[in-house]
């Protein structure tokens, strides 16, 4: 399954293993339609179902059930803690933008400024090491129990890499992003002034007749087009008006593979897997159902460079939509999921083409970053 992501989203990572690869590879995304909103941590997620799966001999150890459940109350703690982490970071990342739009630090980096979300960061980490401790007290009963489970809990905490996190160093499931971002990078710089990786034109006929027509019609309900301020641009008038053409180009356009070490089995990600009776909170439906936080597990991660939209609608619509706004004061503009820079409507560049129409163009700053602009999923739904 692929979901366009529903806002600006930079690729920052540098090895593929750095802390900003790993929050990026290790979101699991909101819902199962729409468009791409990173949610839960997948490793918590999945450490959650792996403590909760009652063991092969049926035999409930009333030890390892009480811990269970103060794992649970923590893992509930945390997430709790992370989305009102998240919450604050939007709220930071809006008014601390680069130059390309894109936040002025990501999120694994916000947890450790002093003047962002350190005190986040801290809290975090605490709980971390409180489920941490439980866990291998926990590993340790379910040895005698279920040596396969024994194995999944185990390798959680020893098929590790570190990344930075609130100061220091921490250890974490280990997952990797295949492939170079920096080489390819460095491959999109060289290209030519007509050399792009993506080039595709979509007019008032093709919205009809391709896949391209959901996407429109989806963002359109979201709000695809976003500024800085309040304005009153109509998306829906854009793409119904007759003389409606968009070229849209990218230098870069490739997809890159989330792979995770042996601390994950898939064959555990099950929405038939048999739980623990008494857990309070937990059914299959937490982690396979329609709001599930294992319902969609990343594979692919799809990153765009440079992208350059061209639009051509009548005269009147130009006029309407967006030489209405013009003294509108703004910074930026989000137009179909990607953030451009907006200085008056001369940085838009209009051509007027003599017939009746005028293009404009949303272009790429020259030092703009790559943008994640989708991901590709395994579904793991339970529709019973």
């Amino acid at each position: 399954m692929f979901q366009f992501s529903q806002g600006p989203q930079g690729a920052s990572w540098i090895t593929g293993t750095d802390a900003n690869a790993y929050g990026i590879a290790n979101a699991v995304p909101v819902d199962l339609g729409g468009f791409y909103v990173p949610g839960d941590s997948l490793d918590n997620s999945y450490s959650t179902l792996i403590k909760s799966i009652k063991p092969k001999d049926g035999q409930d150890n009333p030890a390892y059930k009480k811990k269970l459940i103060q794992v649970s109350d923590l893992s509930s703690q945390e997430i709790t803690l992370r989305d009102a982490a998240t919450k604050d970071y939007y709220s930071w990342a809006a008014n601390n933008t680069k130059s390309d739009g894109t936040p002025a630090k990501s999120f694994d980096e916000w947890l450790t400024y002093a003047f962002g979300g350190s005190s986040w960061g801290v809290k975090m980490n605490e709980l971390a090491s409180q489920i941490d401790e439980l866990n291998s007290e926990m590993s340790a009963i379910l040895k005698t129990m279920d040596a396969g489970l024994s194995d999944a809990l185990s390798n959680l905490g020893t098929d590790t890499m570190p990344i930075s996190r609130g100061g220091k160093a921490i250890q974490v499931p280990a997952v990797t992003i295949l492939g170079d971002l920096a080489s390819d990078k460095s491959r999109w710089d060289g290209y030519g002034t007509d050399e792009f990786d993506f080039d595709i034109t979509i007019n008032k006929d093709a919205v009809i007749k391709y896949p391209w027509k959901t996407v429109y019609e989806t963002t359109v309900k979201h709000d695809c087009f976003e500024t800085s301020v309040e304005t009153h641009v109509n998306t829906s008038r854009i793409i119904a008006d007759v003389n409606y053409n968009l070229r849209f180009t990218a230098k870069g356009l490739q997809g890159y593979q989330v792979s995770r070490g042996k601390w994950y089995y898939p064959a555990y990600v099950n929405p038939n897997v048999q739980l623990v009776d008494g857990i309070v909170g937990l059914t299959n439906d937490s982690f396979f159902g329609v709001n599930g936080s294992l319902h969609l597990i990343p594979e692919t991660i799809l990153v765009m460079y440079r992208p350059t939209i061209k639009l051509t609608v009548s005269e009147q619509t130009y006029k309407q939509q967006f030489a209405a706004n013009a003294d509108a004061g703004l910074d930026w503009v989000d137009f179909f999921s990607f953030r451009f820079k907006f200085d008056t409507i001369a940085s838009l560049q209009p051509v007027d083409n003599g017939d009746g129409t005028t293009t404009i163009t949303f272009s790429s700053p020259e030092n703009a970053s790559p943008q994640i602009i989708g991901v590709t999923s395994k579904v793991v739904y339970n529709e019973n």
